[in-house]
């Protein structure tokens, strides 16, 4: 009876201290834990905890961090129920500024945060976002800066005026080769037709001159027939008339032939003096009405167009050297063609 007695004590005593083990275990969590907010790179979440630091709330948390991550409060720095801790971890963020790329370390939450650091002026051109968060780059961010931008756009403009100069010098050189062919042109065209113009006149002196050498032909065929029906009457006369008509005749033949002797000049040149000869009796001052004068048959429009007007108004008033020297620049445009009777009975053509 007395051990059961015991033993069952025992029993009690043994449950008691189970007992106020757990009472104890219980006071010892309610009184020791405690529960913080930690914010990761701005991500939140709550950590339950029995320690007192800041750091045993990281351990709790499972959160390691490195030499260069930021922790606020430090790490060594008592911790409340409720209180926040941030976790600022570094990043390396590949960035390129102005064609140069290297790797930025950061603890920077967004793109902003990281112009700030690396002191990015304003007016410069960022490829993302300034909201954009840096854990979220797959990518490499690109920076031009405001300075670069402006080296540009004055590269820019440099070219499109080299460009500008360069289109419209050669417009001004594709203009001054358009005017200079022009004016070769023109004057090309106007050579021509001072040739055209030449040749013309040339052949209408010749068709003048073959008009008139026709003419002149004409004229002494028609004289010589004259002359011939003249003589032949002449000789039916004198076999009629009496003998003093013949005497008259012979006087004013000699007398004719006087007047001639006196007229002609001793310094004509053999072959103009028979030309002369042929054609007027050799009577430099002749007139006989029939349009031509002188002793080398002049018409007065052959007389003007060689300038033999200069010396008299008709051919029978000038000297014979100034006739033979007009009759000179008249063969010179037609040869001896322009006395073709007289010239052809001379051999002179």
């Amino acid at each position: 009876m007395l051990h059961a007695a015991k033993n069952r004590w025992v029993k009690l005593s043994a449950q008691a201290l189970v007992v106020l083990a757990l009472i104890g275990g219980l006071f010892y969590v309610t009184s020791f834990q405690k529960t913080v907010a930690l914010s990761v790179d701005g991500q939140e979440r709550t950590v339950s905890m029995f320690g007192s630091t800041v750091a045993d709330a990281l351990t709790a948390a499972n959160v390691t961090v490195g030499a260069e991550d930021q922790v606020s409060p430090a790490l060594d720095a008592p911790i409340a129920a409720g209180q926040t801790i941030n976790v600022l971890t570094e990043k390396g963020v590949e960035v390129s500024i102005d064609g140069s790329s290297r790797v930025v370390n950061t603890t920077g939450l967004t793109v902003e945060d990281l112009i700030k650091q690396l002191g990015i002026e304003s007016g410069s051109k960022i490829s993302l976002d300034e909201n954009t968060p840096l854990t979220s780059l797959n990518s490499t961010l690109t920076i031009t800066t405001a300075d670069a931008l402006a080296d540009a756009a004055a590269e820019k403009a440099a070219a499109e005026k080299a460009e500008a100069d360069k289109k419209a010098a050669a417009k001004e050189a594709a203009a001054r080769k358009a005017a200079t062919a022009q004016a070769a042109a023109a004057a090309k065209k106007a050579e021509a037709a001072k040739v055209a113009e030449a040749a013309r006149q040339a052949a209408a002196a010749k068709e003048a001159g073959a008009k008139e050498a026709g003419a002149k032909e004409a004229a002494a065929k028609e004289a010589a027939a004259k002359e011939a029906a003249a003589k032949a009457a002449t000789q039916t006369a004198t076999a009629k008339k009496a003998a003093t008509q013949t005497a008259a005749a012979k006087e004013t033949q000699a007398a004719s032939s006087s007047s001639k002797t006196a007229t002609a000049p001793t310094n004509v040149s053999g072959a103009w003096a028979a030309l002369a000869q042929c054609e007027s009796g050799g009577n430099w001052a002749t007139n006989t009405g029939n349009g031509y004068y002188g002793g080398l048959q002049f018409s007065l429009s052959s007389w003007r167009a060689v300038g033999g007007t200069q010396y008299a108004a008709y051919p029978h008033q000038a000297s014979a050297s100034q006739q033979i020297a007009a009759a000179e620049k008249l063969r010179a445009s037609g040869g001896w063609g322009h006395w073709p009777a007289c010239s052809s009975k001379l051999g002179l053509r």
